[in-house]
């Protein structure tokens, strides 16, 4: 707009000299004052305009760091209070209370259905649980059902375990600074101590399940120690992916999961898998459920989440 009325500002002058026959000398003075003139006020639009844009950048930042400290809370106050379940919050996602009593019930199909009607992989494994019933799972407003959280194996964990009676419960080996299970549990090296656990598990109706590298002694300890399966641990296997060592390591799991299945045990594996590297593992006969978390999650940022959870299910299921 400045540019446009000092080049009209510019042809006005030129026409004027002309037709009014001013000195040149005259006319040139006049047009530099007309160009300065605009110029500053193209120069104080600009800084205005700018200014704005400064000042809604630095609300900007500012509410984004409020937003993350709030979330650091949030998430501290989640760390804390983990061993008790899921912390309840408001709809803003606002923690107000913790440590809330987390309760079971039983319930029909009929009413588990209804329950969760909208959820369609929960109405699948709905089905695919025996009996007439089903147990329900609540903390505050939540409500879910699952075949057990992933909870310490410590003898207060495994006394609510117990009480609570989920369709099964992994046992998983954890080191408090670790981000997620960087290994197998070391059945064998502790066998005594989940002979135990499983033991108390099963006496409450508990399916007990073992994650453990893919090693014919820890399949075999797993056995000896009450599992009713095992979960093979992938991970090591998803790490040389596209190695010269990815068969040895496949080679492994059909092993264990073979020698497992011979023995009586049901198989799982989990940890690490993707649409890529689970390709060669569904070759697998032996494995019956596959646990996969952290590629689904990463894949809904893309896809969504519903579409995520089909690719992976299309995937396995052969579609």
């Amino acid at each position: 707009l400045a540019i446009l009325s000092v080049i009209s500002g510019g042809i006005a002058v030129l026409s004027s000299m002309q037709w009014f026959n001013i000195n040149p000398a005259i006319a040139s003075a006049a047009l530099t004052l007309l160009i300065s003139f605009f110029t500053g006020l193209a120069a104080i639009f600009i800084s205005r305009h700018m200014g704005m844009v400064i000042d809604r950048q630095n609300d900007l930042i500012r509410q984004s760091r409020k937003a993350l400290s709030k979330s650091e809370e949030q998430y501290r106050i989640l760390f804390e209070t983990m061993v008790q379940g899921v912390v309840y919050q408001n709809a803003d996602g606002e923690i107000i209370s913790a440590n809330l009593p987390f309760t079971s019930q039983e319930v029909d199909k009929v009413e588990a259905r209804r329950l969760f009607h909208s959820q369609p992989y929960k109405l699948e494994l709905i089905e695919e649980l025996g009996g007439e019933t089903v147990t329900v799972y609540r903390q505050g407003t939540f409500t879910d059902l699952c075949r057990g959280p992933h909870v310490a194996a410590t003898g207060e964990i495994t006394r609510i375990a117990c009480s609570l009676k989920p369709y099964s419960c992994t046992l998983v080996p954890e080191k408090r600074e670790e981000i997620t299970t960087e290994g197998g549990l070391d059945v064998l090296g502790h066998r005594e101590a989940m002979a135990q656990t499983a033991a108390r598990l099963a006496n409450a109706g508990i399916v007990v399940s073992m994650f453990i590298d893919p090693e014919l002694a820890q399949v075999r300890a797993s056995r000896q120690s009450g599992a009713d399966a095992i979960e093979i641990h992938t991970g090591t296997f998803c790490e040389a992916f596209g190695t010269r060592t990815q068969e040895a390591e496949l080679s492994k799991i059909r092993s264990a999961a073979a020698f497992a299945a011979s023995i009586g045990l049901k198989v799982f594996a989990g940890h690490g898998l993707d649409v890529r590297n689970i390709v060669p593992i569904l070759g697998i006969p032996q494995i019956e459920e596959f646990n996969i978390g952290h590629s689904i999650i990463a894949r809904a940022v893309f896809l969504g989440l519903p579409a995520a959870v089909k690719e992976i299910a299309d995937l396995i299921h052969g579609a």
